[in-house]
């Protein structure tokens, strides 16, 4: 009887050890239930895809690339540690990382101890290109002993590397114009990364019209039209404001540039890192270009504070 309830007991140790190899192979059939097998932890973790995220700052930072996993179940045991190869690839539709952008190695020993090993990657951030798509695919393609997990052996690794501006907005304001004149009722816009210290947002309350700048302390500097905003592309101008509608354009008032609380001295193209805040004056003319802010007959007042 006592030997009856030692192997009662032992049974389900054994049933757990099974079921904890198929739930992360959920498609691999093994011939042996008791063999050695190695895998890409993350592969069962983030369904065949991870996402890196970090900021542009520091430029040089290491991170956990991925998680190699031996398992062994029952008195199974390695003789010694679990030397693994991968192998690396750019997938479809994705950039290839530079090679003086990285640093990662492609053989490592999994230790018998644990059976866990953690890849390192270093990014050298100030040699990549922010505004890119950056991923790699790993594939674990041979160990020294035991077998490959087949469903948990390839997963793509993608980089998302945003600068310290970029998120989403609570934006409030007062579009200035000929015509239409409008209050920019507090709303939800985003702020995207072009590089370390470059961002894209959209222009007022315009779909499609959108601008780039650059954050230099807490100055805004470097103004770049993009999309549907006038510019050099499409014979506009546009660009920041230091004057309160200095070209004289007549609005339909009671609101106007230049009356409280619609005054450049607040409204300075300028950013408070300690409350996140934006502070935006900027205008744009159509089919004139190259002519400054004396031009500027569409002129915008705005704030930006980050959710």
């Amino acid at each position: 009887m006592k030997l009856k309830s030692i192997l009662i007991a032992a049974a389900p140790i054994a049933v757990l050890l099974s079921a904890c190899l198929k739930s992360h192979n959920t498609k691999d059939v093994l011939d042996d239930s008791g063999s050695i097998i190695t895998v890409i932890q993350d592969v069962g973790q983030n369904s065949g895809a991870k996402v890196i995220a970090t900021l542009a700052t520091p430029p040089t930072e290491t991170l956990e690339f991925l998680t190699l996993k031996t398992y062994s179940p029952r008195s199974v045991k390695p003789s010694g540690n679990v030397h693994a190869k991968l192998t690396y690839a750019t997938p479809t539709g994705y950039d290839a990382l530079p090679a003086n952008g990285y640093t990662l190695a492609s053989e490592f020993d999994i230790p018998k101890e644990t059976g866990t090993f953690v890849i390192p990657i270093t990014l050298n951030k100030a040699n990549l290109d922010l505004s890119k798509n950056y991923a790699i695919q790993a594939t674990l393609s041979t160990v020294s002993e035991g077998a490959i997990g087949t469903n948990d052996k390839t997963i793509k690794v993608n980089f998302v590397i945003k600068n310290a501006y970029d998120g989403a907005y609570t934006v409030s304001g007062f579009f200035f114009h000929p015509s239409s004149p409008r209050a920019i009722d507090p709303t939800t816009y985003s702020l995207s990364t072009v590089n370390g210290v470059r961002s894209q947002g959209q222009f007022g309350d315009l779909a499609g019209f959108n601008f780039q700048f650059d954050v230099s302390g807490t100055n805004l500097t470097n103004w770049g039209a993009a999309g549907s905003t006038p510019g050099p592309a499409n014979g506009g101008s546009s660009g920041f404001m230091t004057a309160d509608n200095p070209g004289g354009t007549t609005y339909p008032g009671p609101e106007l540039p230049g009356t409280a609380p619609w005054v450049s001295s607040t409204y300075n193209n300028s950013y408070n890192a300690a409350t996140k805040t934006f502070w935006m004056h900027y205008g744009y003319i159509t089919g004139v270009p190259g002519v400054g802010q004396n031009s500027y007959t569409r002129q915008v007042y705005e704030k930006w504070v980050k959710q």
